[in-house]
């Protein structure tokens, strides 16, 4: 029998997922998330020789998905041949964003915007809203307001806020929030071709759907394109499909 050995391990960290994908060069890598927030990018089977990593995240990383397919053709110099697929890797964190990148690369390629959920007196959580910049300002103006205005607040209760991205802390040292939190994605998947990005968020009877773009093919012609390491696609476009209860998991095949 073959003798078992560790294969990786990530210092003082828990791991929360593990892929094992190709490259391209005819190997494979394994990609490991872990709960400090990053994705490490492994080649396998000698796992000890690390790629890069992924990182951007400023949370744990709460799921992940990755896809290969093969990359566009038209590309005029021999530069683009370099890359003959297009190596996807998408993750959720306990920040509340969902991230693609591009794991040959390490490069962040896309984000899916946040996402709020409203939460009620009766637990109903189906309403939902992406955050934008304007959302972020009038949360902390309706935070100083509310600080201003409740010096009275009796003993033991706390008014809790919120922040998209950070936890904002009273002079007490109290959390503040107030109904409006963030959905943090417990679930992603890739479609095998590489053309949808499927979220499904702890407390939302439903799941996202986001078609991703094509990359832009690299010109000769262009000085930048030399200069620009990876791409961007936009994810903002997204079809919804109601669920009759909290999705738990998200499988393509």
């Amino acid at each position: 029998s073959t003798p078992r050995r560790l294969l990786v391990g990530h210092t003082a960290s828990m791991l929360t997922g593990l892929q094992v994908v190709s490259n391209d060069v005819g190997g494979q890598f394994i990609l490991t998330s872990d709960r400090d927030e990053k994705i490490r990018v492994s080649h396998f089977p000698k796992s000890y020789v690390i790629h890069g990593y992924l990182l951007g995240h400023t949370a744990f990383i709460s799921s992940m998905a990755a896809v290969t397919v093969p990359a566009q053709s038209g590309g005029e110099d021999g530069e683009s041949s370099s890359h003959k697929m297009r190596a996807l890797c998408l993750t959720g964190s306990g920040d509340g964003t969902v991230r693609l990148w591009d794991y040959q690369l390490c490069k962040e390629v896309g984000m899916v915007p946040i996402v709020l959920k409203q939460d009620s007196e009766n637990d109903e959580m189906n309403d939902v809203e992406e955050a934008n910049d304007e959302d972020v300002a009038e949360f902390m103006e309706e935070v100083d307001e509310e600080e201003n205005n409740s010096e009275g607040t009796a003993e033991g209760e706390v008014d809790v806020v919120e922040d998209v991205e950070n936890e904002e802390e009273g002079e007490d040292g109290e959390e503040i929030c107030n109904a409006r939190t963030v959905a943090v994605p417990i679930s992603v998947a890739l479609s095998p071709d590489a053309q949808y990005a499927i979220v499904a968020r702890d407390g939302i009877k439903s799941v996202d759907i986001h078609p991703i773009p094509s990359p832009p093919l690299k010109s000769s012609s262009s000085p930048l394109s030399k200069l620009m390491p990876s791409y961007m696609v936009s994810l903002h476009k997204k079809q919804t499909v109601q669920c009759p209860s909290q999705p738990l998991d998200i499988k393509c095949l």
